[in-house]
């Protein structure tokens, strides 16, 4: 999507969902980078940053709104600081010093641009690797057709649902 002008259509699953689409005074493609954090920090602990214990989407919101998230031990006791910079660059309420594509692709944790190329290598000689990161995908766009399955049910039943994932590594 070409974006030269705020976008004010309220979306996205609702762990996912960046602060500035909750306040509807319009986004752009930073909204990206937030989900590329929360899916960075669920990648590598399991949970996403943003949980209510009560189940609540109301409170998911305003966790979301506050920023408030942590690197709960022992989920990231022998995560690299690096890794942990990198997330609390892209959580970042404010979107206009949240990340952007550019600055994370930049980032020391992602590494250098030809180091990508060498992934790419790497996955295309490594059967092992390119069988997992394929599971991966798969199990994403599992999840993402389970979460339309539920949205289409909510519209139907007029029921509200919460839908959580908990990834395992």
């Amino acid at each position: 999507m070409v974006v030269k002008a705020p976008i004010f259509t309220v979306c996205g699953t609702p762990t996912y969902v960046a602060p500035e689409i909750l306040e509807e005074t319009g986004y752009g493609l930073k909204v990206d980078m937030w989900a590329a954090g929360v899916i960075t920090y669920i990648m590598l602990c399991g949970f996403p940053p943003f949980r209510s214990a009560k189940k609540d989407q109301d409170e998911l919101f305003d966790l979301i709104m506050d920023g408030d998230y942590e690197f709960l031990s022992p989920y990231w006791d022998n995560v690299s600081s690096e890794a942990k910079d990198l997330i609390s660059k892209l959580l970042v309420v404010n979107h206009n010093e949240r990340y952007s594509a550019e600055e994370v692709l930049a980032h020391q944790w992602v590494g250098d641009p030809a180091d990508v190329s060498l992934s790419r290598e790497y996955l295309g000689q490594n059967p092992a690797a390119k069988k997992k990161f394929k599971a991966a995908a798969l199990a994403v766009q599992g999840m993402k057709r389970f979460e339309n399955l539920a949205e289409q049910f909510q519209r139907q039943r007029g029921e509200k649902i919460i839908i959580t994932w908990q990834v395992g590594i």
